[in-house]
């Protein structure tokens, strides 16, 4: 019954009632709650997508935010890798290294932001190859967002002193 009228909040029109329902669903450690929260993170609002995340990881449902890495919709790319950056769970370095090298720049930049959490070489290899990249791209195309991606790349020190 709790789950039931929890999935009926999940379709209110307020997102702060969405955003409640997904951190209630969190606290019911109920099986059938995994399946709605997966669906939370193609929520409309940022918020609740990314409340989602935050509960599936802790509910140990990291999986499903690292498939969502892989939705075609941008947003849920995006909520999905600021997520993971915050899970600091090891299983996601692999999915986030490959997001850097999404064709959206705000997906390759959280997911820069992501990977910060994991000092690692493959993070440090995989972030300076992504800065060659955006150089390269920017070379043989200018256009805002390969300056954009290397920009916060750089000021954001997404790099790591050498």
């Amino acid at each position: 019954m709790v789950i039931d009228a929890l999935a009926k909040a999940l379709s209110d029109e307020d997102w702060r009632v969405r955003q409640s329902a997904v951190t209630a669903l969190g606290k019911t450690k109920d099986t059938k709650a995994i399946q709605l929260l997966t669906t939370a993170l193609r929520d409309r609002n940022p918020d609740v997508r990314e409340k989602a995340g935050e509960v599936l990881i802790h509910m140990g449902a990291i999986d499903r935010v690292i498939k969502a890495l892989g939705n075609k919709n941008k947003n849920v790319r995006q909520s999905a890798a600021k997520a993971l950056g915050g899970s600091k769970d090891k299983s996601a370095v692999r999915s986030l290294t490959e997001a850097i090298e999404d064709n959206n720049s705000d997906v390759r930049e959280e997911a820069a932001r992501a990977l910060r959490h994991f000092e690692t070489a493959e993070v440090k290899e995989a972030l300076r190859a992504s800065i060659i990249t955006c150089l390269r791209s920017h070379w043989r195309s200018p256009d805002s967002s390969s300056v954009c991606c290397l920009t916060h790349s750089v000021r954001q020190r997404y790099c790591f002193q050498t």
